[in-house]
Order: C-alpha cells, then sequence, then structure tokens
C-alpha cells in the first residue's frame, strides 16, 4: 500500500511538471532557431565565409536541477504518507488506550473526590449548626404590668416588670433590654412600628460606648420600668372616637460568648393592653384610666415574638 501511494504521487508530481519541461524546451528551441536566423543574416550581411552557426543546448545542469526537483517533490510526498500512516497507527497500539484508560480512572476519582468532599463539608455545617443550636443562650422574656393605665395631661402612663431567663447553656454577653409603650393608629401595623423601633435603637446602641450585662443560664433578670407616651403621640394615633391601640414592645440583644461573637442577636416579643370586662377584651379609650384588676395584658395575636 505505501509503494503504491509513493509511485501515484509520482506519476502525479511528473505530469504537473511535464509541461514545465515541454514549455522549457519549446522556448530553447525558438531562441536557438532566433538565433540561427540571426546568424544567417549576419553572414549576408558581413559575408564573411566560413563561419559556423552557434547552437544553444540546454547543459547538464539544467537538467540536474529537473532532477533534483524530482527528488525533492517525491521524498515530501513520501514522508507526508508514511507520516499519515503513523498517525493512524499511533490509534490502535496498546499504548494509547492504556492512555486514555488511565486518564478515565483519573477523572472517576476526582469526580468520587469532590462528592466525598461536599459531603464531608455538609457533614461540619450540620455539626457546627448543632452544637450552636444546643449551646447557645436562648432569652425567654415574661411581662407583667404592675400598675394601672393612667391618663394624664402630658399623656399616658404604665409601668411594666421584665423578666429575662437565659435558657441556654452558655451566658449571653453585652445583653441590652428596651421596652417601650407604642400606640398604633388603625391604618399602622403593629408588627411594622415594631422592626422600626428596635432598628432604631440597635442604630443608637452601636453609637455608644456601654456595655450591656450577662444574663447566665437559668438565673433570672428583672427589669422594671414605668412606660410613656406623649399627648401629642396619643392625638395623632386616636381615631376620631377617641380610641386608641396600646401595645408594649420588648426586645433583647446579646451576643454569643464561644462563637460569633460580634454578631448581636435578638428576642422580640409584642405585648398588648386592653380592658378586661369579666374576662372579656375591651377597647380603651383616652381619659379612662384601667386599674390594674381591670387590665388586659398578653401576648398579642399579631406575633411579634420571636428569637435568632
Amino acid at each position: 500500500m505505501k509503494r503504491s501511494n509513493t509511485w501515484f504521487a509520482s506519476i502525479l508530481i511528473v505530469s504537473a511538471l511535464l509541461p514545465n519541461v515541454a514549455l522549457s524546451a519549446s522556448a530553447l528551441q525558438n531562441e536557438r532557431d532566433n538565433r540561427h536566423h540571426q546568424q544567417q543574416t549576419n553572414e549576408q550581411s558581413q559575408k564573411r565565409p566560413g563561419a559556423q552557426p552557434t547552437l544553444l543546448v540546454p547543459s547538464p545542469a539544467y537538467y540536474a536541477a529537473i532532477l533534483g526537483e524530482f527528488r525533492a517533490l517525491i521524498s515530501e510526498e513520501v514522508a507526508k504518507a508514511e507520516q499519515e500512516h503513523a498517525d493512524r497507527k499511533d490509534w490502535n497500539t496498546p499504548a494509547f488506550w492504556i492512555s486514555v484508560t488511565l486518564a478515565g480512572i483519573g477523572a472517576l476519582y476526582t469526580f468520587f473526590a469532590w462528592r466525598q468532599w461536599i459531603a464531608i463539608r455538609r457533614q461540619g455545617d450540620i455539626a457546627e449548626t448543632t452544637l450552636r443550636e444546643t449551646s447557645r443562650p436562648w432569652i425567654a422574656p415574661a411581662f407583667a404590668v404592675i400598675s394601672g393605665l393612667r391618663f394624664d395631661p402630658d399623656g399616658v402612663r404604665v409601668a411594666v416588670r421584665g423578666v429575662f431567663t437565659n435558657t441556654g447553656s452558655t451566658p449571653a454577653i453585652d445583653a441590652r433590654i428596651e421596652m417601650r409603650l407604642i400606640l398604633c393608629a388603625e391604618s399602622e401595623s403593629p408588627i411594622e412600628r415594631q422592626r422600626e423601633l428596635i432598628e432604631q435603637t440597635a442604630e443608637q446602641w452601636k453609637q455608644d460606648d456601654e456595655v450591656g450585662v450577662t444574663l447566665f443560664p437559668n438565673t433570672p433578670y428583672v427589669d422594671q420600668r414605668g412606660l410613656f407616651v406623649s399627648q401629642a403621640e396619643i392625638d395623632r394615633a386616636a381615631t376620631p372616637n377617641r380610641k386608641i391601640s396600646p401595645f408594649v414592645v420588648g426586645f433583647v440583644s446579646y451576643r454569643f460568648a464561644f462563637v460569633d461573637s460580634d454578631k448581636l442577636h435578638y428576642t422580640r416579643s409584642l405585648m398588648e393592653i386592653a380592658r378586661s370586662d369579666e374576662g372579656r377584651r375591651r377597647d380603651v379609650y383616652v381619659g379612662r384610666n384601667i386599674q390594674p384588676p381591670e387590665i388586659w395584658f398578653s401576648a398579642s395575636a399579631l406575633g411579634g415574638h420571636q428569637s435568632d
């Protein structure tokens, strides 16, 4: 097969070069005829007896150059054919298929190693989350009204006691406690008011240099405060018939003592104040004081109770 390809390439090359050789021979013949004709003309004009015409014959070097070109082209075609045969042969060698098999095994090993790394990382995340949830502090608040709801020319007042117990297994450090009395108009959401109040207070805490208290596990911390809302706020939130909706917002910010000590965590509460009439909830109206036995004070049914 190799020999037939070589001979075929040689025939193609010789066929391609024959027109060039014929053209060269024709050109030489024309030049020789021209010179012969010129020589005869010179003989007739000069009438030199005994002069011989000069003939142009291709030199051996010219033929050698043509043969050298033939050999170079044939050698190039033979080299190309051998290289193509060698390339085709490499695909069918055992070494080639062994390399392909090893590459496939390496790819499979890399894939399974990656899957194992993902599983190990997921297990690590689960273990860290479990450790955090079981070892972190949890703040459980409990609120109680210790005075009646009393109106005066300046606004409305109520006294509230908050008991904050860390039910977790580690201390809650830098704990800060806030309790506020808010009034919500009919178009306002108590949950949204709670969120705004927490954000404003947290921003104020970031700007001061005060340090909070430490809430140790299973050790209640009591905070008692008198809460107040101005008359201007009452006028803003009251309905045309002077009905108001008072809420107590309570929240605690604190940090973990063992991990993520720079991250703040919050416990939020939203308590509703109303008038109690034989166990039934009644609305609150401006100017009508509510004595402690008549106060309805419970967690709001709207939500607002969350720990993170």
